[in-house]
């Protein structure tokens, strides 16, 4: 499930990346996709609360939720706000 959600990804040009902070004790999401000439990116931060507050014991199901989820907002807000980032060049 999550393998197949992560090459759908990669075929539309996201990159994503996440690790584990102990600190926070949560999983650190970054996303990334090229569109144009620039970078847009959305990160998030999932802790096991969450897992509780979503009534699942499902590790792999709730994070495919996020990155589905995280994926439809970065593709939005490159469809709202497609304007470069402040030094960058078109």
């Amino acid at each position: 499930m999550i393998e197949n959600l992560l090459k759908e990804l990669g075929e539309r040009h996201f990159e994503v990346l996440w690790r584990y902070e102990v600190v926070t004790n949560s999983i650190v999401i970054q996303m990334d996709k090229r569109y144009g000439h620039q970078w847009h990116r959305l990160a998030r931060k999932v802790t096991f609360d969450d897992f509780r507050h979503l009534r699942s014991n499902q590790f792999e199901g709730i994070m495919v939720r996020f990155l589905k989820d995280m994926a439809q907002e970065l593709e939005y807000q490159i469809k709202v706000a497609p304007e470069p980032m402040k030094g960058e060049e078109q």
